[in-house]
């Protein structure tokens, strides 16, 4: 039996070709659940715009009939709850807006991984619509990091793809710290799913022997 990494999975499969078609499939399933996942948003953003509308126009209503029976109180409550809201649904679309681009312009990420990098952190992060940045969270509090001071969105981007090396594109190894492998995997250690995907069928099976 051999072994191959597959998200981060370690996965026993009986030969590279098997390990080959693992891969394909998990890069086809990614694909298609991608492909869904814009065909509802973009199914639910009509609906938004229609229910915006007529939220919009019963608000209107109800802070008119407020305003003519001078229940000032109420109708500036409903205005202010109504922009709260907005202003929060606002601050969800600047967030990941934001955390894709900073996410996609690390050098180190597999293009097709950036969806996923952004949904495995965004539940992290906020976006201060004040100061215009995102903040990294530890509960209601900024995460502060081993020097003291809050950890700023791109170290903690870079922390989250060292921890998770599948996320990686392959990068060559050089000097004396060990023989490389194809793609730059070094010996002995699990080659990314780029790298293991750039290998000929016989640098593939030298590779899961290593693993």
């Amino acid at each position: 039996m051999k072994t191959v990494d597959i998200d981060g999975v370690t996965i026993e499969v009986a030969d590279d070709a098997v390990a080959e078609k693992l891969i394909a499939k998990r890069q086809e399933a990614k694909e298609q659940i991608r492909n869904q996942a814009a065909e509802l948003a973009t199914i639910r953003e009509k609906l938004a715009a229609i229910d915006k509308e007529k939220a919009d126009q019963l608000e209107a209503e109800k802070v008119k009939s407020l305003t003519e029976k001078k229940k000032f109180d109420e109708a500036l409550a409903t205005v202010k709850s109504s922009t709260e809201t907005k202003l929060k649904t606002l601050a969800e679309s600047f967030l990941h807006a934001e955390l894709k681009s900073k996410v996609a312009s690390n050098p180190e990420i597999v293009p097709s991984a950036v969806e996923d990098v952004v949904s495995l952190i965004r539940g992290a992060c906020t976006f201060d619509l004040d100061a215009k940045v995102v903040r990294v969270m530890d509960g209601s509090s900024p995460k502060i990091g081993d020097d003291g001071q809050p950890v700023n969105v791109d170290t903690f981007i870079a922390n989250t793809l060292a921890a998770r090396p599948h996320f990686r594109k392959a990068t060559a190894t050089t000097g004396s710290g060990g023989a490389s492998g194809a793609g730059g995997t070094q010996v002995g250690q699990t080659p990314s799913q780029e790298a293991f995907l750039a290998m000929s069928p016989t640098q593939r099976a030298a590779s899961l022997k290593k693993t």
